[in-house]
């Protein structure tokens, strides 16, 4: 911290280290190995007035709590307008289709933008995979659920014969109650084991073939909060 550094491919500036960072975790939005403030850029006058009004630069902004976005959203608005008019006609002005009246932007929350496919936006999700995972998925337990119905019908008959033999032997409504419930669980905890030991083996090439990374991981709270403190982190270095 408060260290000098000279960049491989610029040594006519120092920067100083303001900031260490965690690297981010795997399934976050926001991937990065260095951050540079855009004013030590040689040429930053000129991205400013006109490779920023092209629009090629990922813009995040913090609202405070008390900010009314629908009113900050209209009076961004006006300020593109004032200064994407002009630029927005000269690349799309022999557009004839092109309505520049209806020109906006839009506030979204970076929440939402964990499934933007845009090109700039190089690290996403998408929600189509995450949606045909689901169904997969409701499918799979809705078929399991009714073979286990279906067997445990077919297997009604012996078991009737069973529960006469024991209610012959004394036994009451509620041991035989007992007795059905206990079945069920252990069936229950056999088949989550079976299933978490072949998620284990099968999972790698579950993600190569989605071409994703799928983790155990991923379905503990410890992933979920190592995003929300990189989110909080990368904030705090800005």
């Amino acid at each position: 911290m408060g260290k000098l550094i000279q960049l491989a491919n610029d040594t006519t500036k120092l920067f100083t280290i303001a900031g260490i960072a965690q690297d981010a975790p795997a399934n976050s939005s926001i991937q990065y190995e260095v951050l540079i403030p855009n004013i030590a850029a040689p040429d930053y006058e000129k991205n400013i007035k006109e490779r920023f009004n092209n629009q090629t630069h990922i813009m995040i902004m913090e609202l405070s709590k008390q900010a009314d976005v629908s009113q900050f959203e209209i009076k961004m608005n006006k300020w593109v307008k004032t200064y994407f008019t002009d630029p927005f006609k000269a690349e799309y002005g022999k557009d004839s289709k092109f309505d520049f009246n209806s020109m906006h932007w839009h506030m979204r929350p970076i929440a939402n933008s964990h499934y933007n496919i845009s090109r700039p936006w190089g690290h996403y999700t998408n929600a189509k995979n995450i949606y045909q995972l689901a169904c997969l998925a409701i499918i799979i337990l809705f078929i399991a659920s009714l073979n286990y119905i279906l067997l445990a019908v077919s297997n009604a008959a012996s078991r009737l014969q069973e529960v006469g033999v024991r209610k012959v032997m004394g036994a009451n409504r509620k041991s035989i109650i007992v007795q059905f419930w206990v079945e069920t669980q252990l069936i229950v905890i056999i088949a989550v084991l079976a299933g978490l030991f072949l998620s284990k083996i099968f999972l790698p090439q579950f993600s190569r073939l989605m071409d994703s990374s799928f983790g155990l991981d991923d379905f503990s709270g410890k992933e979920r909060q190592a995003v929300r403190a990189h989110d909080r982190q990368w904030r705090q270095l800005l």
